[in-house]
């Protein structure tokens, strides 16, 4: 598949989630809300150095060719941040 077929699938699946986690109750998605904080808490305890890396943002300074670039952020990264052991 190309770059352009694989991004349109990744689209498509994104619109098909968005519409499914909007047609949910209030209560269902606080539900959802409530279970990712606490797994996010138990990451924390299991992990205490471990953070993840912020993804840097373009802003129109920098897609304009200013040549700013944000500098990288320093600091431990976990290794493995999908183990559930």
């Amino acid at each position: 598949m190309s770059d352009n077929t694989l991004n349109f699938v990744y689209r498509a699946i994104s619109v098909v989630l968005g519409n499914a986690w909007r047609e949910l109750e209030v209560t269902e998605r606080a539900d959802y809300v409530r279970r990712a904080a606490a797994m996010a808490l138990e990451h924390k305890r299991r992990h205490p150095d471990c953070w993840k890396r912020r993804r840097v943002r373009v802003t129109n300074n920098m897609a304009a060719g200013s040549g700013a670039v944000a500098p990288p952020i320093p600091g431990p990264v976990c290794a493995d941040v999908t183990s559930t052991s």
